[in-house]
């Protein structure tokens, strides 16, 4: 089984079924998808009319079928894929189970049965208040948020140095001449 998708220039086009038919093909559903417009140019057109149909075919006809709608050239688009098929008895065979949902397992909480004074229970005013058990003391020290200078100034402190290139030419004319004839100079003596 096989379903073809062709796009064709005008609606009422039944060259692709009469060319399955002609293949000893069967022609077991068909369905007009309409007309829709094109994301750029196919063939020159700007619109085509979109049609599903599922066949039955031999596979060794299909090369055939393919080459013949290549030539056809009301046919702007086709693509040509395998359907899998489902066997009635399979169909049968499989029965759906109700879904079992299980609820989640919650503990038991035991219920308080001490009063408790609402007095005796003091909430911390804030993180820096609360005492820890042991007898060592906490620090809690809060930062400042930085500023973006800060930031900035952190970060190019910690970037490696940049290297300074010098160049060896000299930058008036007459220095670059001295330099030259000193050159001149060594090589004459060797």
């Amino acid at each position: 089984m096989y379903e073809i998708t062709f796009i064709t220039k005008v609606e009422e086009n039944s060259d692709v079924k009469d060319t399955i038919k002609k293949l000893d093909g069967k022609i077991l559903e068909e369905q007009k998808l309409g007309r829709k417009k094109f994301t750029f140019p196919i063939k020159k057109e700007e619109a085509g009319f979109y049609t599903s149909t599922i066949f039955e075919i031999m596979p060794e006809k299909l090369a055939a079928l393919d080459k013949i709608l290549l030539l056809k050239p009301e046919i702007l688009r086709y693509l040509i894929i395998a359907k899998k098929v489902i066997s009635e008895s399979k169909k049968e065979k499989k029965i759906e189970k109700p879904a079992i949902v299980k609820e989640p397992i919650i503990p038991m909480v035991k219920p308080q049965t001490e009063k408790v004074e609402a007095e005796k229970i003091e909430k911390p005013k804030s993180k820096a208040e609360i005492k820890p058990a042991s007898t060592e003391k906490i620090e809690v020290k809060k930062e400042e948020p930085k500023t973006e200078k800060e930031v900035v100034k952190e970060k190019v402190e910690k970037a490696p140095p940049k290297l300074k290139v010098e160049s060896k030419e000299p930058k008036d004319e007459e220095e670059r001449l001295k330099a030259l004839e000193e050159k001149l100079e060594e090589i004459l003596k060797d």
